[in-house]
């Protein structure tokens, strides 16, 4: 088998590189995010700030992503990631929220236990019933007061200690200003409770 230049098999050097340095994902560890503590201590100021929602804007891969989830991290006794979703062109305010929710419900299943939905239609005179469990669906009318107050009761940490944290990445890349304009009504609809 042939060893490289440290002695190392081509399988073993991948692995090896791949933990170092991985520009198709986002870093996650303090200790590889270089030049960014002063962006992880703003993170922080917002952490401790009740109703504070830190937008981090930048070009297209100086590492924003990066230093979202690595403040997450870093301060994970004061917050818990309960949500990373990308936005794309064609998402908008409810699509964006279902991500969310659908994100944050894989992470922690028991965040959606005991939510039902019972339903039924007559068609031709048969009756048809049905019910599902532990899934929700955003309606495509959802108000930011209500969206702040599904993301507020729904979506929460593991954790009742730690405030939630929510990862909305590619968002240059929303088109919609009536999207911008309902994430913005949402955030300044009281979001997050003092604590």
């Amino acid at each position: 088998m042939n060893k490289n230049s440290i002695g190392l098999d081509r399988k073993s050097f991948r692995a090896r590189l791949d933990n170092l340095l991985h520009p198709s994902r986002h870093i996650e560890v303090s200790q590889q995010l270089k030049g960014r503590t002063k962006n992880i201590n703003e993170m922080l100021d917002a952490f401790e700030t009740p109703g504070a929602h830190p937008f981090i804007w930048g070009a297209r891969g100086i590492g924003k992503t990066s230093v979202g989830h690595t403040a997450c991290q870093v301060h994970n006794d004061l917050v818990e990631l309960v949500s990373v979703v990308a936005c794309g062109k064609k998402t908008n305010f409810r699509s964006l929220l279902q991500d969310i929710v659908n994100d944050a419900a894989e992470r922690n299943p028991s965040i959606l236990k005991g939510i039902k939905f019972k339903g039924q239609i007559k068609i031709a005179g048969i009756t048809l019933a049905g019910e599902t469990a532990d899934m929700l669906t955003v309606n495509e009318s959802i108000t930011p007061n209500q969206a702040s107050a599904l993301v507020r009761h729904a979506i929460q940490p593991s954790d009742i200690d730690k405030s939630p944290c929510v990862i909305v990445d590619e968002f240059d890349r929303l088109e919609s200003d009536d999207t911008f304009q309902s994430i913005a009504d949402m955030l300044g609809s009281g979001l997050i409770a003092n604590r």
